[in-house]
């Protein structure tokens, strides 16, 4: 599992936001905290705005943002289900 930190690359934290991703298909808890951690390095690492030149790139934050809501959604929600019953989508803890 990878740990992001204030040392890690840019090129690391793409890599972790890419691996975490799956977090709803792999409906895995754990890897969307690991999403939200490479989300919250992006919001900061990215500029806010960069050139609409032929060749350029574009940053939407708001889409960072959106997926970050996501997916803290998802945590509250697969948090909730381990607490009530001690089993989450027929594994036990």
């Amino acid at each position: 599992m990878a740990t992001l930190a204030s040392s890690s690359t840019f090129d690391e934290i793409k890599a972790e936001y890419k691996t975490a991703a799956s977090y709803h298909e792999s409906d895995d808890v754990a890897l969307a905290r690991r999403f939200v951690t490479a989300i919250r390095f992006l919001l900061l690492d990215l500029p806010k705005g960069l050139s609409s030149a032929p060749g350029s790139v574009s940053h939407n934050p708001e889409l960072l943002q959106q997926e970050l809501a996501t997916a803290l959604d998802f945590i509250k929600v697969g948090e909730s289900q381990i607490s009530r019953s001690g089993f989450t989508r027929g594994r036990a803890l």
